[in-house]
């Protein structure tokens, strides 16, 4: 019996098929198709594997080097222009990067009951729930021991909450 798919899989692999292939993706009515495709959630998905493979490769590693070593200075301006823009975003990118970096959670159990012009810390009282004290607190009873800092605070912050 003859197999349709398996009989264009190999005809795709000759010389005739793959200037076949190339001449309707160069037509009109072959990029109007690969734009339609490309729109699609699957089209998409696609794309994304694509370029996630390619930028593990040993070849965009060393483009994105020469790039980045050519343009060093364009990039740097560009990036000290986003961060003055998008000051709020960028401090909370920098919060979240600390954060992943430490391996804590950041649940925020209470709204802040201080005033706006207070400054205010964010304290762990476990791995994953934070609260809202006031800096100067939390200085306070800063120090190399994190256990002994949480239980120092942790009775403070009873007090309050």
């Amino acid at each position: 019996m003859f197999d349709r798919k398996k009989w264009q899989q190999k005809y795709r692999h000759t010389e005739k098929g793959k200037l076949s292939q190339r001449k309707y993706q160069q037509s009109e009515k072959g990029k109007s198709a690969q734009k339609k495709y490309a729109q699609t959630e699957h089209g998409k998905e696609i794309r994304n594997n694509n370029i996630r493979q390619y930028r593990k490769t040993k070849r965009s590693k060393i483009m994105w080097k020469k790039y980045y070593e050519k343009n060093k200075y364009y990039l740097n301006i560009l990036s000290k222009n986003w961060r003055t823009i998008n000051r709020k975003r960028y401090n909370e990118l920098l919060r979240k990067s600390k954060i992943k970096r430490r391996k804590m959670g950041f649940n925020i159990l209470y709204e802040n009951p201080f005033h706006g012009n207070m400054k205010i810390d964010y304290h762990h009282i476990n791995n994953n729930d934070v609260v809202a004290i006031p800096s100067e607190i939390h200085k306070l009873y800063s120090n190399h021991n994190v256990s002994n800092h949480r239980i120092n605070l942790n009775y403070i912050i009873k007090q309050i909450y």
